[in-house]
């Protein structure tokens, strides 16, 4: 059966008169209209200065947002009120025995705060992310020493957007500008929890990238040894340095690690084994002789560099002095070069001379990246869906005939069955995305609109709609529809005379988008 044209017209100016306050809403206050997806869905980002490095080297430009530790701010008001508002991702601020990764952030399961068990979000294919929600990144840094927190100098957060291919074709989605959200700057006193929130909404259909970065400064060279402190690979720690007597004397590093929990470290004070013989100075040179070199008795006259072999200690020793030895033999002491453990860091003595590298008395900042994250895909939300199917109605389509004795009377009496087209709202939307689970029945209830395929001008439907499975609505609700019925005034015709006039009814519903209903029975994962 063809459909005439007045029902065309008719549905095309129902669906335009009803979707003009959704964009009107959208757009006036950037609240959330039938699904919507946020301006910008390419790369959004905040370019920041990183200038809060103390040592004023090796600051670096982030993209995104930069925070300070001292003025990270506080989770939102409405986390704990309104927690579907956000998605909250947590970590844990790990610090790592590799000076390239000296910090890393580890995903967390829950971090309470006050009395909030646990405020973080579980994201998974039954909880997505959501069109409208904001991120918020809690990094706990609780369990990680301040000695090493102390050479964090920010927080940067970045998120970029992947525009994606929607997950549900089905629903009416059309395009306007999501609102942002923001969050106020309260600071959390004495507390090792830190929030670094994204301030504009997620946008549906949107693949995030979450990246965190930070500026690590390494203790600056020839300072005093510090405990859980992470000395990069040539480190270099002194001891005796603010003595008013004796030399200061240096330990470096070559691998690097994180120094231990004792201080002071027990640093084997160190001896060159230098050796006094009349006008000759010697030096330990160790087990093994030096190369080139020839080998003399230590008595008599010396030129720097020869070398004499102590057969009780059986050390060798280089002479640093030219002269004359002295008649008896004097202590030849071994030389204490030690190399202390301390932690994960093994310290080597390196003299009593400042080397090269403390020449400058600045750290180099280091930038690093914490985390990166390819986040799944953020679910549109949908507040209208427009649908078609059969309503069967309480009231009757009645024909009419004479009877034997020539009186009207009714000859049939069906119930009215139609095939309708809806348009239906849902004041609060539907993440139509995701799986279809049985508990969907009992949401916010949507209210329908509906005219008959067949009577597009003289039958209407008005009711509430649930969805009973994925893109099939139960609608129940009242009926106005013309209903023939028999005239006051007798006809001369082979039947009575009929008048039509409108009648209110009941009527029960399944509509199907179809688009959506077919691609969920062929594609399972759609959902997904």
């Amino acid at each position: 059966m063809k459909v005439p044209r007045i029902s065309i017209l008719l549905a095309t100016t129902l669906v335009t008169l009803l979707l003009m306050p959704t964009v009107a809403q959208c757009s006036g206050g950037g609240k959330q209209g039938a699904g919507g997806k946020q301006s910008g869905d390419s790369t959004t980002t905040n370019t920041q200065q990183a200038s809060n490095s103390p040592n004023g080297s090796g600051q670096g430009t982030f993209t995104g947002l930069t925070f300070d530790f001292d003025t990270v701010t506080a989770p939102p008001n409405e986390l704990s009120t309104h927690p579907e508002k956000f998605a909250v991702m947590c970590y844990t601020l790990e610090s790592a025995d590799n000076t390239v990764q000296p910090f890393y952030l580890q995903p967390a399961q829950a971090i309470k705060l006050g009395s909030t068990d646990n405020i973080c979000s579980i994201i998974n294919q039954n909880n997505p992310l959501r069109m409208g929600q904001q991120l918020v990144i809690a990094i706990d840094a609780t369990n990680l020493p301040q000695e090493q927190l102390d050479q964090l100098n920010i927080l940067n957060i970045n998120v970029s957007f992947l525009q994606g291919s929607p997950i549900a074709s089905a629903p009416l989605a059309p395009s306007v500008t999501q609102g942002t959200m923001s969050l106020k700057a309260e600071i959390i006193p004495a507390s090792k929890i830190y929030f670094l929130a994204w301030p504009v909404a997620l946008s549906g259909d949107a693949k995030p990238t979450v990246s965190i970065n930070s500026i690590f400064t390494p203790p600056p060279p020839g300072e005093e040894r510090t405990v859980n402190t992470i000395y990069p690979p040539g480190s270099v720690v002194i001891l005796n340095k603010d003595k008013t007597s004796g030399s200061p004397y240096y330990f470096n590093t070559v691998a690097g690690g994180i120094s231990g929990e004792d201080n002071p470290l027990n640093f084997q004070t160190p001896d060159d084994g230098l050796v006094v013989d009349k006008e000759v100075i010697w030096t330990d040179y160790g087990t093994t002789p030096p190369v080139g070199q020839k080998i003399v008795d230590r008595a008599g006259s010396h030129v720097a560099g020869d070398t004499y072999y102590n057969s009780t200690n059986k050390h060798f020793y280089v002479a640093l002095t030219s002269g004359k030895a002295g008649a008896n033999d004097p202590t030849f002491k071994i030389a204490i070069k030690p190399t202390v453990p301390d932690g994960s860091v093994t310290w080597s003595y390196s003299g009593t001379a400042p080397p090269a590298s403390i020449a400058s008395s600045s750290a180099t900042d280091q930038q690093i990246n914490l985390m990166t994250q390819d986040l799944p895909q953020v679910h549109n939300l949908y507040n209208y869906f427009l649908t078609a199917g059969v309503a069967a109605s309480t009231l009757k389509n009645r024909s009419y005939g004479f009877s034997s004795s020539n009186a009207p009377v009714e000859t049939s009496n069906n119930p009215l069955v139609d095939p309708v087209l809806f348009l239906t709202f849902f004041p609060v939307a539907l993440d139509d995305e995701s799986p279809w689970k049985w508990t969907d029945i009992f949401r916010w209830p949507g209210i329908s609109l509906g005219l008959s395929l067949s009577s597009p001008a003289s039958n209407f439907y008005l009711g509430a709609t649930t969805e009973v499975a994925r893109n099939v609505l139960l609608t129940i609700g009242g009926n106005f529809a013309k209903i023939t019925g028999l005239s006051p005034v007798p006809g001369t015709g082979s039947t009575p005379a009929t008048v039509q006039n409108f009648r209110a009814g009941g009527f029960v519903s399944l509509s199907f988008n179809f688009t959506g209903f077919v691609q969920s029975l062929f594609s399972p994962s759609s959902g997904k």
